[in-house]
């Protein structure tokens, strides 16, 4: 038995009815890591050639994409595209040159995004969601309380206060 993909299966059934955008992103990437997964632990014969790094011009062109509001709806199979690449050597390659999956940097994105806009804004909390790529504000809220610890109404008081 292979625990992993257990574990790999259970997390794509949990995103089979995507709510957002990264769900979607999220269950794509599921996807590729299980079919990796496959390949380096049942394949008869490791791939001969090594497979280069991402260009620097595609690693570049994908994070300026990801920097507008299009990108940070982008789903795994739009980001490959932009760097010119195969979903799943996109996916090997971004994670080699940037520590992280494309999903966690797309968060990461948006979660500094909407700090920004709570900083500098005072647009309403539904608002700044549905800007940063969120389906809901719920949605926004959670994530953002996941990633740094307080609600967006704690971060704006606490921002004002200085």
């Amino acid at each position: 038995e292979d625990s992993f993909l257990n574990q790999m299966a259970q997390r794509l059934v949990a995103t089979t009815t995507p709510h957002s955008q990264m769900e979607r992103l999220l269950a794509e990437q599921i996807g590729v890591t299980v079919g990796l997964h496959l390949l380096d632990r049942y394949a008869v014969e490791a791939p001969a050639v090594p497979t280069p790094s991402l260009h620097p011009a595609a690693l570049a062109r994908v994070i300026d994409f990801i920097q507008t509001p299009e990108g940070l709806r982008a789903s795994l199979a739009d980001l490959a595209a932009i760097a010119g690449y195969s979903t799943s050597h996109f996916l090997r390659q971004f994670q080699a040159a940037m520590r992280s999956t494309p999903h966690q940097f797309v968060q990461r994105q948006r979660v500094n995004r909407a700090r920004e806009l709570l900083s500098r804004t005072q647009l309403p909390l539904a608002k700044i969601a549905l800007d940063c790529g969120y389906a809901s504000q719920s949605h926004f809220g959670t994530t953002f309380v996941r990633a740094t610890g307080m609600t967006p109404r704690q971060y704006r008081k606490g921002q004002r206060g200085k």
